[in-house]
């Protein structure tokens, strides 16, 4: 039986200072933090960061791209518009 992913006290340090500071990122920079974890931590995290901040797989793989500089970040201060209800 596969034993289920255990996350180590750095992942949870830093997904506690990205849920203090989630609120002050733009777009970007939030898709650029939670791939930085993702990396730093190591295999298993993705999925684990996914589920607990309800992120879609594309995102985390497209901030991948942006910190490798595979893809051109938006320019600064950009962000998508609540949609009228």
């Amino acid at each position: 039986m596969k034993k289920a992913y255990e996350p180590s006290d750095e992942v949870n340090y830093y997904l506690e200072f990205y849920n203090a500071m989630q609120d002050s990122f733009d777009e970007p920079t939030n898709r650029k933090a939670l791939a930085w974890i993702c990396e730093k931590c190591g295999y298993g995290t993705q999925h684990y960061v996914q589920t607990v901040t309800h992120t879609d797989p594309k995102t985390i793989g497209r901030g991948r791209k942006e910190l490798h500089g595979e893809v051109p970040t938006p320019e600064q201060g950009r962000q998508r518009l609540k949609g009228s209800a």
